[in-house]
């Protein structure tokens, strides 16, 4: 998934999309 390797944006997206623990 190359929103997971956003970065930014990204991982905030993926974040509230998917609660996992990107940080």
């Amino acid at each position: 998934m190359p929103e997971l390797y956003a970065g930014n944006g990204g991982v905030s997206r993926v974040a509230v999309i998917r609660p996992q623990p990107l940080r």
